[in-house]
Order: structure tokens, then C-alpha cells, then sequence
């Protein structure tokens, strides 16, 4: 499969997820491997990253998914026992599936974030415009 070098920040170190960041490598993606959560907390802030691909089942996840936000897409292996606050672009994969299919997610996930960040990108410009000219508008001397 054809792609882009897409950089995953791969959180946890389950047995699913050592595989899967195993198998993305191989198919030539960017993956760095954290199980710190101080470290993750770090990497996520940086948002050097195309995608996060995290343990589900893991205990800090909820923490990390909120602290991060929903800025990138999320791929969650596993279940989680109780509810998990996910980001809206995050995808459950349960059952397991094979490098390939992870892959081809990864690719279909990352290239709609990108799509969406460039159609968002001149609203954003539009509504940073507008702000600043309420700031101005209000520091403005009465005449």
C-alpha cells in the first residue's frame, strides 16, 4: 500500500499494541512505543504525531484522551472495562484485525483528519480575524 510516512505515537505496552506497532513499522510507518505515562502526556502535547494508537484497556487512557483532546485521530485496541471518554474521531477496534486492515485504517483515518483540518483551517482564520477585532474594537478610546 502506497502512503505517506505517517508518525503514530503508539501508548501502553500490551501485547496487542506491541504487535500492532510492530506490524505498522513494517508496512513503514513512524511509530514510537511509550508506556511512561509522563512521556506520553509529553509526546501528546507536542502534536508531532498523525495518529495515536493506544491500549484500550489501559488504566491512564481516559486521562490521556482528555488532556489531549481530540486534535488527531485515535485508534483504541481492546475494551475497556468501564466507560472511556474518547476523542470524536476515535475508533474501536475489537476484534483484532490484521496489519494490513490496520493499516489501511490508518491510512483512511489520517488522510479525513488532514481533509478536515484544511477545510477548518479558513474558519479558524476567519473567527481569529474576528477576535482580534473585537480586542481592538474594545481598546479603542471613546471619541
Amino acid at each position: 500500500m502506497a502512503h505517506d510516512v505517517f508518525r503514530i505515537l503508539a501508548l501502553g505496552g500490551g501485547e496487542a499494541l506491541d504487535r500492532a506497532a510492530a506490524g505498522l513499522t513494517a508496512q513503514g510507518y513512524a511509530v514510537a512505543q511509550v508506556d511512561d505515562r509522563k512521556q506520553a502526556r509529553r509526546l501528546l502535547k507536542t502534536g508531532d504525531f498523525d495518529l495515536v494508537l493506544a491500549d484500550g484497556e489501559s488504566k491512564a487512557l481516559s486521562e490521556l484522551v482528555t488532556e489531549a483532546g481530540g486534535a488527531r485521530p485515535w485508534i483504541l485496541l481492546g475494551r475497556a472495562d468501564g466507560p472511556v471518554a474518547t476523542p470524536e474521531n476515535a475508533v474501536w477496534l475489537t476484534p483484532p484485525v490484521g496489519n494490513e486492515a490496520l493499516a489501511e485504517r490508518v491510512q483512511t483515518l489520517v488522510v479525513a483528519s488532514r481533509k478536515a483540518a484544511v477545510k477548518a483551517a479558513p474558519q479558524k482564520a476567519l473567527e481569529s480575524r474576528k477576535a482580534s477585532a473585537r480586542v481592538a474594537g474594545a481598546s479603542r478610546p471613546a471619541t
